[in-house]
């Protein structure tokens, strides 16, 4: 299981780009995951809720919730000695309208174990897939994420 937070720090779109200087999103997520006997690879299913902090477009009401996220993906540690991993998911913005599919591409590092999990540090790119009739194009927008968080496994 996973418990974490994770912000955009930089967005570029085909209107214009912005930075976390710009607007401040922040996003709880929860993730839980099948771990195969080897421990290098993961199976994993995060289910995260979007909020609107702060930013710097008048016309946009802050504070405000963005939507709930489902990402569906797998998580590879390369090596059972180095404290890095890779991720590769398929996020779909469930609500508000329009549902989005996206491409996350990530890489993180295990950066301390603690008495009841490992913290880690991850960063993502989002890249648009498909949506609805006002969901960015194919690639007509990226988007940099950085969350940090605890990894713990469940007896059993």
């Amino acid at each position: 299981m996973r418990v974490s937070v994770e912000s955009p720090l930089y967005t570029h779109r085909s209107e214009g780009s912005e930075n976390i200087g710009d607007a401040t999103e922040l996003e709880p997520d929860v993730m839980v995951s099948y771990v195969l006997e080897e421990q290098r690879m993961s199976f994993d299913l995060e289910l995260g809720e979007a909020f609107l902090l702060r930013t710097k477009d008048v016309a946009v009401d802050a504070p405000s919730r963005l939507g709930t996220f489902i990402r569906p993906g797998v998580a590879y540690a390369p090596s059972p000695t180095l404290p890095i991993f890779v991720t590769a998911m398929l996020p779909i913005k469930l609500e508000p309208s329009p549902a989005l599919l996206e491409l996350r591409l990530g890489a993180g590092v295990n950066i301390a174990k603690t008495s009841i999990g490992k913290w880690f540090v991850e960063a993502d790119v989002d890249l648009p897939l498909v949506g609805g009739s006002t969901a960015p194009s194919a690639f007509s927008a990226q988007q940099l994420v950085l969350a940090t968080g605890l990894l713990f496994h469940l007896p059993g």
